[in-house]
C-alpha cells in the first residue's frame, strides 16, 4: 500500500505552497544557476534578477549564453553574468 501512495504523490505532486510574490528582496545576495540559458533554469535567472540578485549562470557556451544575457537584460532590466 505504501508503494501505491508513493507512485500517486509523485504522479499528483501537492500545489505549491508558496508564489513569486512572496520571494523577499535579493539586494546583495549572489545566485549561481546552472543551466541558466534554457527553461527552468532561464526562467529562475529572471525572477531572481527582479528580486535584485546578481546572477550568475552555467551554459554550455559562450554563444549560448550570450542571447540570453540580452533578454534578461531586456526583460528586467538587469545583467546576468556567464
Amino acid at each position: 500500500m505504501a508503494s501505491f501512495w508513493t507512485l500517486l504523490t509523485q504522479f499528483f505532486p501537492p500545489a505549491s505552497k508558496w508564489s513569486l510574490d512572496e520571494i523577499p528582496d535579493l539586494t546583495g545576495k549572489v545566485a549561481l544557476v546552472t543551466g541558466g540559458n534554457v527553461g527552468l533554469g532561464k526562467e529562475t535567472c529572471k525572477q531572481l534578477l527582479i528580486k535584485g540578485c546578481d546572477v550568475w549562470f552555467a551554459a554550455r557556451s559562450k554563444a549560448k549564453a550570450e542571447p540570453v544575457i540580452a533578454e534578461l537584460k531586456e526583460a528586467t532590466g538587469k545583467k546576468a553574468y556567464f
